[in-house]
């Protein structure tokens, strides 16, 4: 189980390996990426993972959030380039939704890069994810891909705009029918970059808005 504090600007967890079920490369792999993202990326914060014996320290920079009341499409650029950077690298996020990204002075940020996406937590077995905000396919395959961030991507812009029910969360988690909601399949949505994404997303508000 990890654990969760904050001292002096910083946030600090503890994960004890024998509950990282990815294997040992995958897992170094990941914090290779982790602790050598590019500082000048807009969304990210300031990241180490360190190993230490039979656990591995996490520390990130914290950064208080902010409240918004209005969001306009320029307000996601940041995080579509923090998000393209992620594909670009092969690091998947896992679980992109209200809780890990939030609005600051200097716009989104995206917190809370697991070093391994399949842990055990309270002794269950598990995907560090949130549904419904998770790939069909990916699911299925037993592996979290770049796919299941894009379809959490769209589901956050959603949010934001309040656009989002719910009722609509519980069933999109029970169905995770995905192409329902955004338009195009999970085959296709992997194909397309983020910022098309955000389009698509912005495309589906205006309907939602009567064609505004």
């Amino acid at each position: 189980m990890k654990k969760l504090k904050c001292i002096e600007g910083y946030v600090f967890k503890k994960y004890l390996k024998e509950n990282l079920l990815e294997s040992k490369d995958c897992i170094e792999k990941r914090i290779r990426l982790i602790n050598h993202f590019d500082k000048s990326i807009p969304g990210l914060l300031n990241t180490t993972i360190d190993e230490k014996r039979h656990r591995y320290f996490y520390r990130q920079k914290y950064c208080k959030p902010l409240k918004k009341n209005i969001y306009v499409k320029d307000d996601f650029s940041g995080l579509v380039e923090t998000l393209t950077y992620f594909e670009e690298k092969e690091f998947v996020h896992g679980d992109l939704n209200r809780k890990n990204i939030f609005w600051t002075k200097e716009g989104f940020k995206v917190v809370d890069y697991e070093p391994c996406l399949y842990q055990i937590k309270d002794g269950n077995k598990q995907f560090m994810i949130t549904k419904p905000y998770i790939s069909k396919n990916d699911l299925t395959n037993g592996k979290i891909t770049s796919l299941t961030d894009k379809i959490a991507f769209y589901y956050f812009i959603l949010r934001m705009y309040g656009y989002l029910s719910n009722r609509k969360v519980v069933e999109l988690s029970n169905t995770l029918d995905h192409q329902q909601e955004i338009g195009i399949s999970e085959n296709e949505l992997e194909y397309i970059n983020y910022a098309s994404i955000l389009s698509i997303a912005f495309q589906n508000i205006n309907q939602y808005n009567g064609g505004a």
